[in-house]
């Protein structure tokens, strides 16, 4: 028979299970020391052990990153808070009154504006000094050239352009002036939300302007120049696109 390799002391009965050698001793001291580490979880949801530097590195990393999204959440909605340069429809078709008491003119017409081409169509009925006409026009800007039309005299004149291009949108370097509710905004359907803008052209023109707030349509702009006085613009009844392309083509009575 094989010696016990280790005894108890008691009566020397071998007991394996209650006697500690040198390598059940080590493993106990790990086990020790295991308990005093500090517990992290893993990713997998497995605990690990990790020592306290590490476990701090992790922490200010966490925290770093929490301040990262904060600051990218608040810069988000100070985005959608901040005042913003809308683009207006390129085509759209509108009632207007245009609007001079220095030159005693005032228009009322049928508008289809093409922003792209830089085509405008204005049948209106005209107030000139007390004298009233009836005018089909059209612009043509990247011709140079307009058509005008007299419904009482059946004559159509062409001529050089006589008004310079002004883009129906809101300049890059327009001030905003806030937003406000044209009607109410107390009870549903009777107010409309608009943004007013201000500021002056490259040629020293002060020009402001109201516009809708979510889609961006004109309501009314304003335009104060040496060479034209004051043009006040309202708009009405505005309907996106071009119903009839051949608006920009000129009356036959114009010729080409």
């Amino acid at each position: 028979m094989h010696a016990c390799p280790y005894t108890t002391g008691y009566g020397g009965v071998c007991h394996a299970s209650t006697s500690l050698g040198r390598a059940p001793r080590r493993r106990a001291a790990a086990a020790r020391d295991a308990h005093r580490r500090p517990l992290v979880i893993s990713r997998g949801g497995a605990p690990k052990f990790s020592d306290p530097k590490a476990l701090l590195k992790e922490y200010y990393s966490a925290v770093d990153t929490m301040k990262l999204l904060v600051f990218f959440a608040i810069v988000a909605v100070a985005a959608a808070q901040r005042p913003w340069h809308c683009t207006a429809p390129a085509e759209f078709e509108a009632r207007v009154s245009e609007l001079d008491h220095v030159k005693k003119f005032e228009s009322r017409a049928r508008l289809s504006y093409d922003g792209i081409n830089r085509r405008v169509r204005m049948v209106d009925e005209v107030n000139i000094q007390d004298k009233k006409g009836f005018y089909d026009i059209l612009y043509l800007h990247d011709e140079g050239v307009e058509y005008v039309y007299d419904f009482k005299t059946k004559k159509c004149e062409k001529r050089r352009i006589s008004r310079e291009w002004r883009p129906v949108h809101i300049p890059y370097n327009a001030t905003n002036y806030g937003e406000a509710y044209i009607g109410s905004s107390s009870a549903a359907g009777d107010g409309v939300l608009v943004t007013n803008w201000a500021g002056q052209d490259s040629k020293g023109d002060r020009y402001f302007m109201t516009w809708t707030y979510k889609d961006c349509i004109p309501i009314t702009t304003g335009f104060i120049s040496q060479k034209v006085g004051f043009l006040f613009t309202s708009y009405y009844d505005v309907v996106l696109g071009i119903s009839d392309p051949n608006v920009f083509i000129p009356p036959k009575e114009c010729g080409r």
